[in-house]
């Protein structure tokens, strides 16, 4: 009998040690786990980070080639106007792309958001200079406008991507 209830013991010992057992092993788990999220965030952060360096970059790069372009205009219409025109044209176009990507990224917020009416303005004006170089007529008012439009949109990312 005295040997009997010595295995009970054992057995009962024996019991409490795997508990022990299982527990840390889950505690490692759970640790290995937080360790492995902490991981994640960081790096998901950083992939951010990169992100919206990369994107001011690029549209920072747009806009200061479209203002470029803008004041290489020739106010008489010159043989260039229609080939800058359309350099134009691609600089603010590639912004909007940025602009759509960057949107559909982190969502439409409005104080980081350039209007679409922006945009259009753009390319009216773009049009209509074209169409008076064409016809041979001068291109003074539209090219102001232009040139006031190109700057305003400047500012417009300007505020986004240095955040005052």
């Amino acid at each position: 009998m005295y040997r009997y209830s010595q295995q009970i013991r054992s057995n009962l010992g024996g019991s409490q040690v795997w508990k022990k057992r299982l527990t840390h092993l889950a505690l490692l788990i759970l640790l290995a786990v937080a360790i492995i999220f902490i991981i994640l965030y960081v790096n998901a952060s950083s992939n951010e980070k990169k992100y919206l360096e990369s994107y001011n970059t690029k549209i920072i790069f747009e806009i200061g080639q479209a203002t470029f372009q803008m004041n290489s205009l020739s106010r008489t219409g010159g043989s260039g106007t229609s080939n800058l025109l359309g350099k134009i044209r691609q600089r603010i176009y590639a912004i909007e792309i940025l602009q759509e990507q960057n949107d559909s990224v982190y969502g439409i917020q409005a104080d980081l958001t350039i209007e679409d009416e922006v945009f259009q303005k753009i390319y009216r004006l773009l049009d209509s200079f074209d169409e008076q170089v064409l016809v041979g007529k001068q291109t003074n008012d539209v090219q102001n406008q232009l040139n006031e439009a190109i700057l305003a949109l400047q500012d417009d990312i300007l505020k986004i991507v240095q955040p005052q």
